[in-house]
This record gives structure tokens, sequence and C-alpha cells, in this order.
């Protein structure tokens, strides 16, 4: 017996003694006089038949006494088979225990048949609402009915050999009834499905040799083919010419292989208009694992793959001028790179006497056309930069650096600019002699380009430091602090575009070229390192490297 089965009958005694209960009480009752107790129910029943003539309702009448007769008939028999079960021991016995369960459902549906009326059975709707109220499914209780039936005619252990056609002929009308009704929800629960789907989904049925034999409505409302035109035709009827080959072949070779086939196909509509379909392909197979068909589940995302085709295209018309714009950046930087080194050295030149005295007043003129010049080749040289990073030509040389050399070296060369501002530089190195390899003059550039930023923003007499330390992780983590001009949260990561600028009143009149954090971060990432940005408001900004040391 099934588990679920076990458990129904574990209350079998309770069962057993509400039975009694019952006969002790309210059928006692009916057996008084059945006629009375009867149409003393039928008054209710046939007054809501207004429609009846007097004869129709007497006739009616007649015929509802002569069932209920006969469903007292099966209450007298049930009381003997009930005397019968409480001389065994329906602990042990557990074939009488199922018994007593089923036999709880039988009564239920015969006494509600009392109080309505169905033409064809004696069972009425009351029946599967108490079935629906008792959480049991029709299937099991068909399986009841059948098994309920053997049972008892098992148990007749003395002569009533009038009931026993009775007794088939009632069980069968029940299971008849019982599967109807099972089979109506069954059929009526698969509509609604089938409903759903159909609104979500569009399906096909093919046969082995890929002949439509089924399709749902949204298939031939996408594809604007009715049902006659589709039905025995080859699904590629619907495939469309830009479709590769190596797809159709993958699909086939994989159904066919008994597995599922997934995947983003195009389809042609009747008048050849394109759409986009999410395909999954099902092989279903016989008992003998042979393919019997394949049924096709499509969802359409035509409007996905139109909007995905229209961002490519722009994606690709921005890559093509972001190519230019590189192109223009690199190719004028190498024509105004020449004269404007010459222009430089030559002002400088002039300023140093080398072509004769001058007086104050050129100079103080040369003077700004020098540091112009000097500034402009700077934005010369790092547009160069990060033109050739970005581009991927930018060379990288790996060797084998001193790394507090390094540190000290970097600090005198901001040694002048620190003072300039009387600007306190703190340097702090966790390790005494320190040795990897890796590209130096890189790793220089991005700790200068940040160093020179702090010293740039940092206000004259506020602190700037560079710390840096060995982490667990087999990485040399640098940390440069500063506690100039902050950063708000939602700007951090801005500062890295190039061009871009702090947008507040303390940085208008800072001049620069404004690329030193492009291209430090463009160099981060071409080497694999990593970069933190943190920055507390009105407080301090710290910028984080860590770079690995195997």
């Amino acid at each position: 017996m099934p588990n679920k089965e076990k458990q129904n009958i574990l209350n079998s005694r309770e069962l057993f003694y509400w039975w009694e209960k019952f006969w002790e009480s309210e059928l006692k009752k009916i057996l008084v006089d059945k006629h009375t107790y009867f149409e003393e129910h039928d008054v209710c029943i046939l007054e809501k038949k207004d429609n009846l003539s007097t004869e129709e309702k007497n006739a009616l009448k007649k015929d509802l006494l002569e069932h209920k007769s006969i469903i007292i008939d099966l209450w007298f028999y049930s009381k003997e088979v009930k005397d019968f079960c409480k001389e065994l021991d329906i602990n042990k016995d557990e074939k009488i225990q199922y018994w007593l369960f089923f036999w709880e459902r039988i009564y239920d549906f015969l006494f509600s048949w009392i109080d309505s009326i169905n033409e064809e059975h004696f069972l009425t709707t009351k029946f599967f609402d108490y079935i629906k109220s008792k959480d049991i499914e029709l299937e099991d209780l068909l399986k009841m009915v059948v098994y309920l039936k053997w049972a008892i005619l098992d148990y007749i252990k003395f002569d009533k050999s009038k009931y026993v056609n009775f007794i088939n002929s009632i069980f069968d009308d029940i299971s008849i009834l019982l599967s109807k009704n099972y089979n109506d929800t069954i059929i009526k629960l698969l509509n609604e499905h089938k409903l759903a789907i159909d609104h979500s989904n569009i399906i096909s049925k093919t046969d082995i040799n890929w002949n439509i034999v089924y399709v749902n409505d949204e298939f031939c409302r996408l594809s604007e083919y009715t049902s006659d035109e589709l039905i025995w035709k080859s699904h590629n009827i619907i495939r469309h010419p830009d479709t590769p080959k190596e797809l159709f072949k993958d699909l086939w070779d994989t159904i066919q292989s008994k597995n599922v086939w997934k995947w983003n196909i195009k389809n042609k509509k009747k008048n050849w208009d394109s759409y986009w379909v999410k395909s999954t392909i099902v092989p279903i197979l016989d008992e003998n694992n042979h393919i019997l068909e394949y049924i096709a589940i499509r969802t359409d995302i035509t409007e996905l793959e139109l909007a995905k085709e229209d961002l490519k295209e722009s994606y690709e018309k921005l890559k093509e001028l972001d190519n230019k714009k590189d192109e223009f950046l690199n190719i004028a930087s190498h024509e105004l790179r020449t004269p404007m080194t010459s222009v430089k050295w030559y002002i400088s030149m002039i300023l140093d006497w080398d072509a004769g005295e001058i007086n104050e007043e050129v100079r103080q003129y040369l003077t700004q056309v020098y540091k112009s010049s000097k500034r402009l080749l700077n934005l010369i040289n790092d547009m160069l930069d990060i033109s050739k990073i970005e581009s991927g030509k930018q060379e990288f040389v790996y060797e084998k650096i001193d790394v507090n050399k390094m540190f000290k070296d970097i600090s005198f060369e901001f040694d002048g600019l620190f003072k300039k501002k009387q600007q306190k530089f703190i340097l702090d190195i966790a390790f005494e002699k320190f040795e990897f390899i890796t590209d130096l003059n890189k790793l220089k550039q991005v700790i200068i380009n940040i160093l020179w930023n702090a010293n740039k923003f940092t206000p004259e007499w506020w602190e700037i430091s560079l710390k840096t330390k060995i982490l667990e992780t087999d990485e040399l983590e640098i940390e440069i602090r500063d506690s100039g001009i902050w950063i708000d949260k939602a700007s951090i990561w801005v500062i890295f575009e190039k061009f871009w600028q702090v947008k507040n009143s303390l940085t208008r009149d800072i001049n620069g070229t404004w690329l030193g954090l492009p291209i430090a971060k463009s160099i981060i990432e071409k080497l694999g390192w990593e970069i933190i940005v943190e920055s507390e408001v009105w407080i301090w900004t710290t910028f984080i490297i860590r770079l690995p040391i195997k």
C-alpha cells in the first residue's frame, strides 16, 4: 500500500467509534420510519421545483423514495458489515482499517445525496465540494472506490447474495462518474494551461521528418501564416535566409542526439519580414527511447534584438568617431611636438642671454611665453602617452627594481615643489630594502602623476603623505594621501576621465592638462594592477595602488 494511503488510515479506530456513534443517534431516527423521514426532507426539494406540475412532482417524489429505499437498504447492509468488523481486531487487519477509512467517504456522499437531486447518479456536486474540502485528489478517490468495491465483496461472510449485484452496480456507477469528473477536470486544467501558454509562448510540434503537425494561435499570429498553411509543411517555411547553415546543423545534430536545443534564432514571416525568437526544441521519446516527435517552445524577442542591433550600430559609430579622434590627436600631437620643443628651447636660450642682453619688459613677456609653451608641450606629451596606451602601442619594459631607491628618487624630484608651497611631505617605507620585477618607468609615472595631482590641489602648509608596505597577499601597497581639495563620493571615478576637472571654486584657477590621473589609471589597467580611491569630505583624499610582486 502506498505511503500516502497508509497515512490516511491512521485514524481508523477513531473512525470506527464515530461510525458506532452515528448508528446510535441519527440513523436510528431514519430507521424508525424511513418514508416519513425522507418525506420531510423532500418537501424542501420539491418546493424549489416550481416549474413542475403536481403530477410531475408526485412522480419525482415516488422516484426519490424508490432510490432512497435502496440507500436505506445499503445502510442496513453497512450495519451488518459494521457489526462483523467490530468482532475483528482492526489494529492487526490493514484491509479492515483501509475499508473503514473509505467507508467514511462513501457515507458522506450517500448522505449528501439525500439533500439534493441528480437525475443521472446519486452522487452530487456537494460530494465533490466535500472532497475538495478534505484535500483529496480525484485520482486517489477513484482508486479508493475500486478498492472498496472488492474489499466489501471480499468481507461478506454471510448470505447476502442479493446485495452483490447491487454493490457491483452502484460502485461501477461511482467509478464511471468519478472517472468522467476526473477526466473533465484534467481537460479543464489542460485548457487553462493552454490558454496561458498560448498568450505567452509560440508552440509548434513536428514529426521526425521536421514536418509541422501542430501550431498554436501565437505561432500563426507572429508568422502571419494560417494553421492550414503550416500543417504538414516543412518547418523550413519560416527559416530566414540570413541564418547560418552551421546553426541548423547544430540544431539537427543536437535534437537527433535526443538532447534539448536552445538558441536565439531569426525567422521570416509570410510577407518576408523578420522576427526573432528564443527557441527551445525538445525531442519527445517513446517507451523504447525512440524519437516520436519534436516540440518547439519559443518566445518573441524581436523588440529586444532590434534594440540590440540599434545599440550595436550606435556603438560602432561611436567607436569609429573615437578612433578618428584618437587618430587626429595622435597626428596633431606628433606634428605639434617638434615645433613646440623648438619654440621652448629657443625661448630658454633667449632668457639665458645666449642671444644677447634683453630688457626687463621683454624678459617678462618671454617668461610667460616660455611657461605657456612648457604647459602646451606637457599636454602634447600626455596626449601622446594616453593615445599609445589606449591603442595598445605602448611598450612595457620589465626589469628588477629597487623599490626603496625609486621612492627616494621621487621624493627628491618633488622636494622643490613641496617646499615652494610650504607643504609637509611624509615618506613612510615599511621595509629597508625590497626588489621585484616590473616596469620602472611606468610605475614611477603612475606615482608621479598622483603626487603631482596632490601637490597641485593641496593648499599651502597642508600635508601630503606616501606610505608603502607588503601585504600578506604578496602585493605591494602604495598609499598616497593629501589633505587638499576633497572629492565627493559620487564623482570619485569621474576623476579618471580625460580632461575632467573638479568643479568647485577652489580648483578654478588651477592649470594643467587634467590627463595625469587618466594616464595613471590606463597604465594600472594595462599592467593588471588595482587602484582604490577614498575621500572624506573636507578632510582628505587617498589613492591606494596594489600590484602583485610575484
